[in-house]
């Protein structure tokens, strides 16, 4: 049987996507028939070498706050086979700001903008604001609690 596919997507694949990966594995738990993905839309090379192709340190360290552990997710660049692959795409972002290359793909894309706890932060590994930083998470955590899946 081929798995079901769910996607998340943001800029770089380094917080608010990794999140709801997080959030949807640890949901599914083991044996689901859903397979969960996450990707970034611009160019991750910086991102893997900032955060050694992981998520923010302090996203990590929210997340297990929660009780999931995504230390071992890997940032993943959004190809056209992915976005073929997915049942539905979860995006983190505004519409707007989704590249023009998803257009074909808008009939399985569902928004949930998140705002980017990283935003505003200039340094080499942005330390993040961490009251926006868990804002940005316990959104994502509902928003992942409401999605239909066959096994739930």
């Amino acid at each position: 049987m081929t798995k079901k596919t769910v996607l998340f997507i943001c800029r770089q694949n380094v917080g608010r996507s990794q999140m709801a990966e997080g959030f949807m594995r640890a949901r599914l738990g083991g044996g689901s028939d859903t397979l969960v993905l996450s990707a970034a839309f611009e160019d991750i090379e910086s991102a893997r070498q900032k955060y050694d192709d992981h998520p923010h340190p302090q996203v990590i360290e929210v997340m297990k706050e929660k009780g999931v552990d995504i230390s071992g997710q890997h940032i993943t660049q959004l190809t056209e086979d992915l976005l073929k692959q997915a049942m539905v795409v979860i995006v983190l972002v505004k519409e707007e700001e989704l590249p023009d290359y998803t257009e074909p793909y808008k009939s399985k894309i569902r928004f949930f903008p998140v705002d980017d706890p990283a935003k505003g932060s200039n340094v080499t590994v942005p330390q993040l604001d961490m009251a926006r930083l868990r804002l940005a998470r316990d959104s994502i955590e509902y928003m992942v609690a409401g999605i239909r899946t066959r096994t739930h």
